[in-house]
């Protein structure tokens, strides 16, 4: 928590050490994934809506998944995102 990356180039933020379990993976992706309309009308797919769609795609090769997450979206968009989206997937070696 705190200001969000490129705000301030004296910002500073607390090192943090997360133990993770072997065959690990962290997604990580711009708003413009999240922000676009979610499966239900009316509602944006926000960061829940991420959540279930990694559930459906969960056996998805780590190589794909990007692909198949901005197809979701927009898909559930009704057309090309209004935002730029940018998706990163790290992995264990070997886990994907």
């Amino acid at each position: 928590v705190g200001l969000p990356l490129g705000i301030r180039s004296d910002a500073c933020w607390d090192a943090l050490r997360v133990p993770l379990e072997p065959g690990w993976s962290l997604l990580l992706y711009t708003d413009g994934l999240v922000e676009g309309r979610g499966p239900t009308p009316g509602e944006l797919l926000w960061p829940e809506g991420l959540i279930a769609l990694l559930h459906q795609e969960r056996d998805t090769d780590l190589d794909d998944l990007p692909a198949r997450l901005v197809d979701h979206a927009v898909r559930f968009n009704g057309g090309p995102l209004t935002d730029d989206v940018a998706i990163l997937v790290l992995s264990e070696a070997g886990a994907g």
